[in-house]
């Protein structure tokens, strides 16, 4: 049960971080992203615009995800 807490905690903190910061985790992931998929495509994926929206998406339903999760686990 303490994984499925630490990994949707982790999830929401990334969220709230791509919210707040979106250019900053962006670059992070390009530069990351950026061996694997080529510069271009790494910058169009993992855009600032995207970031938020992913953020967004992950602060609206991790909780939901938690939620079950840790409601499977005690059943």
């Amino acid at each position: 049960m303490t994984i499925a807490i630490v990994m949707c905690s982790g999830f929401l903190a990334l969220g709230v971080f791509a919210i707040v910061a979106p250019r900053r985790l962006s670059r992070f992931f390009q530069i990351g992203g950026g061996t694997l998929y080529g510069p271009r495509l790494a910058a169009k994926l993992f855009s600032a615009r995207r970031m938020r929206y992913t953020g967004v998406l992950f602060v609206v339903f991790i909780p939901f995800v938690a939620w079950s999760a840790i409601a499977r686990i005690l059943a």
